[in-house]
């Protein structure tokens, strides 16, 4: 639930910095939101190669869980 109430804050910030924020502040926005999609896309990256890693794992006959 906090990483929920963290982006809902995030994306707020990001509302503002767009409508309200001079240009500076709107490209330090930008590079923020780029900054976010990476490390999301990190985090599916890592529950990917975990997801597989298990996989491998039940596949040979290991329990997992």
């Amino acid at each position: 639930m906090v990483d929920v109430l963290d982006e809902i804050e995030f994306l707020k910030n990001v509302l503002i910095a767009m409508r309200e924020g001079a240009s500076d502040e709107k490209r330090m926005m930008m590079d923020a939101i780029e900054n976010r999609i990476n490390r999301k896309e990190d985090m599916v990256a890592d529950f990917e190669a975990e997801v597989a890693e298990q996989m491998t794992a039940m596949e040979n006959g290991v329990k997992v869980w």
